[in-house]
């Protein structure tokens, strides 16, 4: 493996790793918007410019992400 495929992979795990914090977090995002309307139900959350702005932040994580996955090592 060349260092530039060692560092791709390496890359790629961070970006992983990042996912899955970033995944806890939007969670933990979730049931305090949901604990702070008193609803669970979707259409209430979503619309939640606390939760948009968190959902944004995920997306554009694995937006990246997927965007790496792809690129040649």
């Amino acid at each position: 493996m060349t260092r530039r495929e060692d560092a791709h992979l390496r890359m790629l795990d961070a970006f992983q790793r990042l996912q899955s914090r970033a995944a806890d977090w939007l969670d933990l995002v979730r049931q305090d918007t949901e604990q702070r309307l008193g609803s669970y139900e979707t259409e209430d959350v979503i619309e939640d410019p606390d939760y948009c702005a968190a959902l944004k932040v995920y997306g554009a994580i694995t937006d990246t992400q997927e965007i790496a996955r792809r690129s040649a090592a």
